[in-house]
């Protein structure tokens, strides 16, 4: 007889399937920085309020203090402009007088984040497949002349079965990062005010006179200025026969009378400043627009400055 195959078990079995999906970790992390953020300003809003009545009570307590000052800090010089003579004069002012409370503020706070989710799905199944084979066998003995006769039968049977299993891993992380940056800056900074000063000594006066042309022809080609100084004690008595330290900026100048170069019987002394306008490589007038120029005179460590334009 053939033998016959009949297929005993084809079958398999899925273990694992997903699908990848971070919005879960998405939206927690959304949630959690955005009670960062809204906790975060308001810290700053409260901070910054305790500040301001921090600073108030500053102020309140400065206004209130009183303390010894220099309130004036009178110098006195004598006619050749040395100092002689130093007075301080004190008296109690408030301290807020001379100290401005200090007002701090946030000027930046900034804060950034940056969050990572990650996930794999994972995946297994497995496949079996089962075959068996039978085989079915017959034996005939006969004799001939009626001498003996047999007969019988057999089977084999043979099973085969195979196993495929295939998997893949999941993997599911995430994390975040947050930065935070905050600057307090004070307001006006604490200065102590130094004291008024009041000079008691001579007084130099620089006083411009008259502007006269100086012309070739209808030809402008320079211009002069006479400047009277002036010197005289606080109580305005003239100051006589003090040399003065003159300068003119980018000027030449003379004395308006030669054979004086101190200041006479009045405390007076005069010169001329020169400014020259020279014409151009073809003869034609210079540019003879009034500019401004700066007279300094000075004595010892009194001095005076005017502007003069011409």
């Amino acid at each position: 007889m053939a033998d016959i195959i009949l297929p005993a078990g084809l079958f398999g079995t899925a273990l694992a399937t997903g699908t990848s999906d971070v919005s879960d970790e998405g939206k927690a992390a959304g949630l959690a920085f955005g009670e960062l953020i809204k906790k975060t300003g308001q810290a700053v809003a409260d901070t910054q309020k305790q500040l301001n009545h921090t600073s108030a009570e500053s102020a309140t307590a400065l206004a209130t203090t009183l303390v010894d000052v220099v309130a004036v800090e009178e110098k006195i010089y004598n006619a050749s402009g040395v100092l002689t003579d130093s007075k301080a004069h004190t008296m109690q002012l408030p301290l807020v007088n001379f100290i401005d409370p200090t007002f701090y503020r946030w000027s930046q706070v900034r804060l950034q984040g940056e969050f990572v989710a990650r996930e794999f799905t994972g995946e297994s199944d497995t496949g079996t497949d089962t075959a068996t084979s039978q085989s079915n066998v017959g034996i005939s003995l006969g004799g001939i002349f009626g001498i003996g006769y047999a007969s019988g039968s057999g089977s084999s049977t043979s099973t085969s079965t195979s196993t495929d299993t295939h998997s893949t891993a999941s993997e599911d992380y995430s994390y975040g990062r947050i930065r935070a940056a905050a600057q307090l800056n004070p307001r006006p900074d604490v200065v102590v005010p130094r004291p008024n000063q009041v000079i008691q000594g001579p007084r130099l006066a620089v006083i411009p006179g008259d502007v006269q042309d100086e012309k070739d022809g209808a030809k402008i080609t320079g211009r002069t200025i006479k400047v009277l100084l002036t010197y005289h004690r606080a109580s305005g008595e003239p100051i006589k026969d003090k040399p003065l330290a003159i300068d003119v900026q980018g000027l030449t100048w003379t004395y308006t009378n030669p054979a004086q170069d101190k200041t006479d019987a009045n405390g007076a002394l005069q010169i001329t400043v020169h400014r020259d306008i020279p014409l151009d490589g073809d003869g034609n007038p210079g540019d003879a627009t009034p500019k401004d120029f700066v007279v300094t005179a000075r004595i010892g460590i009194v001095q005076n400055s005017t502007t003069i334009t011409f």
